[in-house]
């Protein structure tokens, strides 16, 4: 059965059909990661540019934004069509390099930067999730991080505890202790608070899945 909701779009650079299929919208988060990262954002899209999000057509290779695309049919679960989606297909999703190129192509406005920054973050990290041996963070990730924690405002609690988690990844344990020593206010981020702190005593900078489940 079709999701709520697929959409089809005309790739701007070679014409073909392409779709939103692999986006995730299941109502659980049955695994949600330190970086942020959860079930729901397995196509590395983030909360904050839900209906605006880089994407790889499967057919050329170009990267393209999927809400500036033309669209050409929107398909719901009541659609009687037999297998509407036959002449297009799934849209591929970006590597942490296809990211980084956008990022410094200089077509990325503001409000996108920093969404784009934490997908950036998530890409590099698939690589490192639920791995035992640890793979060591590249130059182009270690820039990306700190750009993106320079963009961070802590007074607001959420991103305070992303600020915490970049700075455990990248091994800056004592700046990452100061952050992490005030209160989150809220109980579900102050239990992430006391995982991550473990990790931070421990000096461990691993990407970690969360040990419990917060059913949402």
């Amino acid at each position: 059965m079709l999701r709520l909701s697929t959409d089809i779009k005309k790739c701007s650079n070679c014409s073909c059909l392409l779709d939103n299929r692999e986006m995730e919208r299941g109502s659980l988060i049955l695994t949600r990661w330190t970086d942020g990262k959860t079930n729901h954002s397995l196509a590395n899209i983030s909360g904050d540019i839900r209906h605006d999000f880089l994407v790889k057509c499967p057919q050329c290779l170009y990267l393209v934004w999927f809400n500036q695309l033309q669209p050409i049919e929107s398909i719901n679960s009541f659609t009687s069509v037999q297998d509407p989606l036959k002449h297009s297909t799934a849209f591929s999703i970006p590597k942490f390099d296809d990211y980084i190129d956008e990022l410094k192509s200089g077509r990325i406005n503001v409000e996108n930067e920093q969404a784009l920054r934490k997908v950036a973050w998530w890409a590099g990290n698939d690589a490192r999730r639920d791995r035992e041996v640890n793979i060591r963070m590249l130059g182009d990730e270690i820039e990306n991080l700190h750009t993106l924690a320079a963009m961070i405002d802590v007074s607001i609690v959420h991103d305070r505890l992303t600020k915490v988690e970049i700075k455990r990844e990248l091994g800056l344990f004592d700046e990452a202790e100061h952050l992490i020593s005030e209160s989150f206010q809220y109980k579900h981020l102050e239990r992430n608070k006391l995982f991550i702190q473990t990790l931070i005593q421990k000096q461990d900078h691993h990407v970690q899945a969360y040990p419990f489940i917060k059913f949402e």
